[in-house]
């Protein structure tokens, strides 16, 4: 039994002491009246048996959850608040942008899964072992793109950030404009959050998606510029550097290099 473990299981008994206390204290102050009253030994007897199983009572439900191996949960969509009953921590990776820039894509390209352009809908969690990295297991958080306050729900949740912006919602070579402002406008309000929140010491790493598109399309000049100036908004943001790539989902040595540096979180 570890540390986190007798923490926990101090936690339970007080949460447990707290709920029981007010009952055993009434039962308890009846018992005393009525020994008072009339001096019957099996009153007195009746109240040190009640209090000892209020004692049992109290240890016993305050035993902490089973907590889960990370291994044994793979693959299957958590609440956030589950996260909490993984045996050992995990690393949570936050994936933020907006929708359809890639994000559930690469989830399912990192749990070996054949992406079938679903979207998300809500916040969830999803445990999934890195390829390539013995027994590396880590959280990936996710969450509606055109939701805002989710994609600041898992943030609140993470250790890292994983940010995507690409240059265009769909399969075009070109740019569009209003994509771009779109994603200025979400980092802007995403670096906001990060401050009014003192997240300080969250790990960043932002992904120019789409890269077999755009790298060889007629605005890759322009749209490189605006990458290098939305990455230097970051500066000191956060107490490690902020770190960014050109990406493609598609890219078996793109995700190679992505899952090294996830790695050395």
């Amino acid at each position: 039994m570890d540390k986190q473990w007798w923490a926990d299981y101090r936690k339970g008994i007080t949460a447990s002491t707290n709920s029981t206390g007010g009952i055993v204290g009434l039962v308890s102050l009846g018992i005393t009246a009525a020994s008072a009253v009339i001096s019957i030994p099996i009153v007195t007897i009746g109240g040190t048996v009640f209090l000892c199983a209020s004692i049992v009572y109290v240890l016993s439900t305050g035993l902490p959850e089973k907590k889960r191996d990370a291994s044994d949960c793979c693959g299957e969509k958590l609440a956030l608040s589950d996260l909490d009953r993984i045996k050992l921590p995990v690393t949570r990776v936050a994936l933020m942008g907006a929708s359809r820039v890639g994000k559930t894509t690469l989830m399912d390209n990192l749990n070996a899964k054949v992406p079938d352009g679903s979207r998300t809908d809500s916040p969830y969690a999803m445990i999934v072992q890195l390829p390539g990295a013995s027994k590396k297991y880590i959280a990936i958080l996710d969450a509606a793109g055109q939701q805002f306050s989710q994609q600041f729900q898992i943030t609140d949740s993470a250790n890292a950030l994983l940010i995507f912006v690409d240059h265009a919602d769909s399969n075009t070579e070109s740019m569009k404009p209003e994509r771009l402002i779109e994603h200025s406008q979400f980092l802007e309000q995403l670096r906001r959050h990060i401050v009014n929140k003192g997240l300080r010491s969250l790990r960043v790493h932002i992904l120019f998606n789409k890269k077999d598109l755009w790298n060889s399309g007629p605005d890759a000049v322009d749209l490189q510029s605006w990458f290098s100036e939305q990455i230097k908004l970051w500066d000191n943001l956060t107490n490690k550097p902020v770190t960014a790539s050109i990406f493609s989902n598609w890219n078996t040595l793109d995700q190679t290099l992505l899952t090294n540096t996830i790695s050395g979180w």
